[in-house]
């Protein structure tokens, strides 16, 4: 069984100049925030895909190729998905329990 290798974790600074990059039109605080307030819904279809529609108004942005959405996505949803607000680190899960 091959062991499953996580995305690096991109920094705030990282994010930032990726929404900018891809022209979005919220702040990022704005967009920080609606990540986590997309896990708290008890709606079982949410995702962070539909999070980064929603912050362009229902689509996602025009990229030039895979990996360019491949590198927008992993950011977000590493720094911002995968990731438990700083004021609660207890929610964070054990390495082991992933």
């Amino acid at each position: 069984m091959t062991k499953r290798t996580d995305p690096p974790k991109a920094s705030d600074e990282q994010v930032r100049a990726l929404l900018e990059r891809h022209k979005c039109p919220a702040p990022f605080h704005g967009v920080r925030t609606r990540f986590p307030g997309n896990i708290a819904t008890p709606s079982i279809s949410a995702s962070p895909i539909s999070v980064v529609e929603d912050l362009r108004g229902g689509e996602l942005p025009e990229f030039d190729n895979l990996d360019e959405a491949r590198e927008l996505i992993a950011a977000l949803v590493s720094r911002l998905w995968n990731r438990p607000p700083p004021s609660r680190p207890e929610l964070a899960l054990r390495p082991d329990a992933r």
